[in-house]
């Protein structure tokens, strides 16, 4: 629509159109002429192939004009200067100020009863090239035959054919245009066509991208490209941080992938490749922590033999203390303390001995039933989904075991750092039996900070 400005320049002349009464003369031949009825307008190149084109729809714009208050449109050719053409409206003011608006609004979206209009995505590499092309140029290598009844546009990486529906042919002229420019554009070299590894359809080279090996894809924002980045986004963390072919597996280069990629699938992937990065270095610095541990625990047995007689002496009435208070489970109410024995099934438990109720997973005592129950659904340390009354027996030992832990914790944390990590050996047959993993109950420091971060 190049010509809009123009129209639209000629509307906000009105008012020197008013005050015309013999004629307007301007040096600019870019501008209107006009005269007490008559308004005179150079069109760009487009709007003139749509009024020349199709008689039907010069016919058309003389109606519409006549129906808009007796205005009348002719044609004018050369008018301004060799090759140069535009249309003069002729009637009263009103007349011609509301025909001028009409014939804007048809110009820049023609009826599809006289026109249709396709677009086709390109290299802007050969755009560039068509678009440097002249208009007669244009005519030889394009449109051919088809140079009275359609029209080319070109914009950053595509173009455009206007076509004229006489006969309803339009579409047919479209096609046949199109074929005859990827014909034009194979055999001049201009570029290189490549069919897609994915969907096997043909593609210009720049409207996708090849692996190393020459494996290629096509981009858009339906392309094979997209499709593929989305499909590895959840497994990046095993490609080092990378997309890879789906045929070789060579790494493709992240960069090479943005032009290719909406921006929605783009920002996935950048989510993704973070997200990948973050995991990576947290299981590397946990595979550090793990690998450090493990030689602190064993420096700590080898050295226990050498531990002053106190302190293995301390470390056996702890862990004695540990068996009978912490790994053999207890009704929590003070009172009581009743050992009990496994069960399964419901959580909300009512003590054998002195009839009270505790929640199995958290310990927390209550007087009644009701209580119990209620804390089950909430206790934040249930094991079920759905925060259910009842666990299998599966979750029953789970609860236990980390209940067991987390007592431990707490009764060792209050211990010297020797005593707790002899305290913590002395008790390696009863961990082992319930699946406490030792490695979580001993104290060696601040042992992070002895790992690069």
């Amino acid at each position: 629509g190049a010509y809009v400005p123009a129209l639209q320049k000629g509307l906000d002349s009105k008012a020197s159109i008013s005050q015309c009464s013999s004629g307007w003369n301007v040096d600019d031949h870019n501008l209107p002429k006009c005269s007490e009825y008559l308004f005179e307008l150079p069109l760009d190149s487009k709007p003139w192939f749509l009024i020349n084109s199709s008689n039907k729809f010069f016919k058309f714009l003389r109606e519409m004009a006549m129906k808009e208050g007796l205005a009348q449109i002719e044609i004018r050719n050369n008018h301004w200067g060799e090759g140069e053409y535009g249309i003069a409206v002729r009637g009263s003011k009103d007349a011609r100020e509301r025909a001028v608006g009409e014939l804007a609004t048809y110009l820049f979206d023609p009826p599809s009863d006289f026109f249709v209009q396709q677009s086709k995505a390109l290299s802007s590499r050969v755009v560039k090239l068509l678009d440097e092309k002249t208009q007669s140029e244009i005519h030889d290598t394009i449109l051919g035959r088809f140079a009275s009844h359609a029209f080319v546009e070109f914009s950053k990486d595509e173009i455009i054919i206007c076509a004229s529906n006489q006969s309803r042919r339009g579409d047919q002229i479209i096609c046949q245009v199109f074929e005859k420019l990827s014909f034009w554009i194979k055999q001049e070299g201009h570029d290189k066509f490549v069919d897609c590894s994915c969907c096997f359809d043909s593609f210009n080279l720049d409207q996708g991208l090849a692996c190393k090996k020459g494996h290629f894809y096509c981009g858009g924002k339906d392309g094979c490209i997209g499709a593929m980045v989305k499909e590895q986004l959840q497994r990046m963390q095993h490609q080092d941080d990378a997309i890879a072919c789906s045929i070789c597996h060579e790494t493709i280069d992240t960069r090479s992938l943005a032009p290719h990629l909406s921006n929605e699938t783009w920002l996935a992937l950048e989510e993704a490749r973070i997200d990948s990065k973050v995991k990576l270095r947290v299981e590397k610095l946990s595979h550090e922590f793990d690998k450090r541990l493990d030689e602190k625990i064993q420096e700590f047995i080898q050295e226990y033999g050498s531990l002053s007689g106190m302190v293995k002496h301390q470390a056996k009435q702890l862990a004695k203390q540990a068996q009978d208070d912490i790994m053999n489970l207890k009704c929590p109410h003070p009172l009581c303390k009743a050992p009990y024995a496994e069960f399964d099934g419901c959580m909300a438990i009512q003590c054998g001995t002195c009839k009270k109720h505790f929640c199995g997973y958290c310990h927390d005592g209550f007087e009644t039933g009701g209580g119990a129950h209620d804390h089950v659904r909430q206790c934040l340390v249930n094991e079920t989904n759905n925060g259910s009354y009842y666990a299998t027996p599966e979750q029953v030992k789970v609860a236990q075991r980390k209940h067991r832990t987390r007592e431990l914790k707490k009764f060792l944390q209050t211990l010297k750092k020797d005593v707790q990590n002899a305290t913590v050996i002395e008790l390696e047959e009863d961990l082992a039996f319930h699946g406490i993993e030792k490695a979580a109950l001993f104290e060696f420091g601040n042992l992070q900070r002895e790992i690069e971060i």
